[in-house]
């Protein structure tokens, strides 16, 4: 019998049928509405020359519209019902390769993205963050992803420096991405409801962020590091660090003003391609001869 996923009661019917409870701790929150779904589609325009990837199809509302333009749809589900419900339904769908397995794990495994062009998702609550920060740093990361996130988390990936929201997941996803919320999605237009608001977002891939640049290493350390400890002044963040990334106070001082930044500046401040600039400068110091 064919469901109509955009129906709540049709949903829920499903659901109970194959005996399955949406767990809030994974962030199992099925998209119902077509008219979002829609969207999304139009906003990933997938094509006979795409793969794409999707992660925690669920139920496959977003799976089904893809397959029908795309050359193939690598749907990567963690919980072991719904991968098996998707094998049912999809089952002799050429085009679908199904994932059971924790895409968290298998991305930074995997040279899973280097076939990827372009990433669809209703994002699963749990994992939003670190799958973003994932995706960023991939080398390189896919052309464009279209998902749905917390507002939350959209506000963050959004921000800009000076702002309260903005850190080290702004510096990220600014850096490999240029990223924008294209509409704001209700609690109603899922199930079960979410208590919060979420957020439709579009990440089109920087041409400098093909992948290749030898001081992206240096760049996530740095990032990790002045961002958990956010409070602290750059110099004094610098002159603390761990490993490489450590410079005298004095030395630290010098190379924050020949950058045109203030020595007791605090990581918020900094611009994320002033991140990216001082990151390259901290390898270069490490790469140059004693």
């Amino acid at each position: 019998m064919s469901v109509n996923l955009s129906s709540p009661s049709q949903v829920r019917d499903l659901l109970r049928r194959l005996d399955f409870q949406p767990s809030r701790v994974l962030g199992q929150n099925f998209l119902i509405d077509g008219n979002t779904l829609r969207i999304m589609v139009d906003l990933v325009g997938a094509t006979s020359g795409d793969i794409v990837l999707e992660v925690g199809p669920g139920l496959g509302v977003l799976t089904a519209p893809l397959l029908e333009r795309a050359q193939r749809v690598i749907a990567v589900e963690k919980d072991r019902r719904l991968f098996e419900h998707l094998h049912t339904r999809f089952t002799g769908v050429d085009a679908l390769t199904l994932v059971h397995g924790d895409i968290l794990e298998i991305l930074p495994a995997q040279k899973l993205l280097g076939q990827i062009t372009k990433v669809a998702s209703n994002l699963p609550y749990s994992i939003a963050g670190r799958f973003l920060v994932d995706l960023s740093l991939a080398s390189p990361p896919p052309p464009l992803a279209v998902l749905t996130v917390q507002q939350e988390v959209a506000d963050r990936i959004t921000a800009a420096h000076g702002v309260k929201a903005y850190g080290a997941l702004s510096v990220f996803l600014q850096t490999a991405f240029r990223v924008r919320t294209h509409r704001t999605v209700p609690p109603s237009c899922f199930f079960p409801r979410p208590q919060v608001q979420s957020a439709i977002v579009v990440l089109e891939r920087r041409e400098e962020a093909k992948g290749g640049d030898p001081s992206a290493g240096t760049f996530r350390q740095l990032v990790r590091h002045a961002f958990s400890q956010r409070r602290k002044q750059l110099a004094v963040l610098l002159s603390r660090a761990p490993g490489s990334l450590r410079l005298p106070k004095e030395e630290a001082i010098a190379e924050l003003q020949a950058m045109g930044l203030k020595a007791d500046a605090r990581p918020e401040e900094v611009a994320p391609e002033g991140w990216l600039d001082l990151a390259r400068r901290l390898a270069a110091r490490n790469a140059d001869p004693p």
